[in-house]
């Protein structure tokens, strides 16, 4: 899915034939980026402000290791429940966002914490949050907080259009800095 969606926004994709953290490069325009995916699972919740949210579990070192391995973005993919119609369906989204910035915000609102699972919830406005541990299944007003608030994150390809957090393609030692001779 992600892969399809890269392409469908002129990116060429590859599959790395060893896993080591990067499941998928894209090139455009003489840049690479270097993409994690992560799937969720959604739970249906009988609450009164959340009737769902996913759940992506994450160790206490991925964030940092993705970023130390050069992983320029995290791609989640979310099925959102459908409720409209008379079938019940899911309908994925995408939140896309760097490792380095997604364990900075974590870290802003979990301090002390190592777990890095994360729950994501779309409200009925459109807007992105991030909510795990929210009590009695109600997000209220004070989850409503900026540091929880991914909006600019969901089905956002354009981060990667941006540059941000992206290399040129060409020589380059292991820390992604352009090499101007033969010599590492």
């Amino acid at each position: 899915m992600v892969g399809e969606a890269l392409e469908k926004r002129r990116w060429h994709v590859y599959v790395p034939t060893k896993d080591v953290g990067i499941d998928l490069l894209a090139e455009r325009d003489n840049r690479i980026v270097r993409v994690q995916v992560k799937g969720s699972r959604t739970f249906m919740i009988r609450g009164e402000y959340v009737r769902w949210s996913s759940w992506t579990q994450l160790g206490p070192d991925a964030l940092g290791r993705a970023t130390s391995i050069g992983v320029d973005f995290v791609v989640f993919v979310v099925h959102a429940p459908d409720e409209s119609g008379h079938r019940a369906r899911v309908v994925p989204f995408f939140v896309i966002i760097s490792p380095a910035d997604l364990e900075a915000r974590l870290a802003a609102y979990r301090p002390g914490k190592t777990d890095r699972a994360v729950y994501w919830w779309r409200d009925d406005d459109g807007r992105l949050w991030e909510v795990r541990g929210v009590r009695e299944r109600k997000v209220s007003s004070s989850y409503r907080q900026a540091a929880r608030d991914f909006t600019r994150h969901l089905d956002n390809w354009s981060l990667l259009d941006s540059g941000e957090a992206v290399r040129p393609t060409g020589r380059h030692n292991s820390r992604g800095a352009r090499l101007t001779s033969g010599k590492t």
